[in-house]
């Protein structure tokens, strides 16, 4: 890591190797120059409402529903929120999709900010892909890698990238896991 003095922004060195587009099972990661990790599980169908006031997700696992609490119209940009309940707690998500094609999220337990995020996504207007950030990965000499992720504790393992650098595998404190090349 470096510091840069004139910016006090931090400065991460990574394997030029790791850089590109990579998968694991049905997930899709893109690793960029600047270490940005971020990951896409590929095109989500959704409908919106009528009045332009609700979202649904029918391919989720159940109906995922969200209501608009800024904007207007039947596009995705605008401000949505959920609720979720998990025992007596409530987790509430909120979403800022921007004409741009970025997107901002938060997440709130019980009314307490939690954690958040930003994204790119490709509104397909029956079906959004979307891209989320979800750390930044550092590498050192020889083999360490770190994720600093946006929202969790920093997590440090070992790589090994096989010779025709298609495939790599980060050995970390949940096991081994193995990315494939796009």
């Amino acid at each position: 890591m470096i510091m840069d003095r004139k910016q006090s922004v931090e400065i991460f060195s990574v394997d030029s190797a790791l850089v590109g587009l990579w998968h694991v099972g049905a997930i899709n990661f893109r690793i960029d120059a600047d270490g940005w990790y971020y990951i896409s599980v590929g095109a989500l169908p959704y409908q919106i409402s009528p009045d332009g006031q609700t979202p649904s997700y029918p391919s989720t696992e159940t109906i995922t529903q969200y209501q608009r609490i800024l904007g207007s119209g039947t596009s995705l940009v605008g401000v949505w929120e959920r609720e979720e309940l998990e025992g007596a707690d409530i987790w509430t998500e909120e979403i800022h999709f921007r004409a741009n094609g970025t997107y901002t999220f938060q997440w709130l337990l019980n009314g307490v900010f939690e954690f958040e995020g930003l994204g790119n996504y490709t509104d397909q207007t029956t079906s959004i892909w979307s891209e989320e950030r979800r750390a930044i990965i550092e590498t050192a000499s020889p083999d360490i890698l770190s994720f600093h992720f946006l929202y969790a504790p920093v997590e440090t393992g070992t790589y090994n990238i096989r010779s025709d650098g298609n495939q790599w595998t980060y050995s970390g404190p949940g096991g081994d896991v193995v990315y494939d090349r796009i």
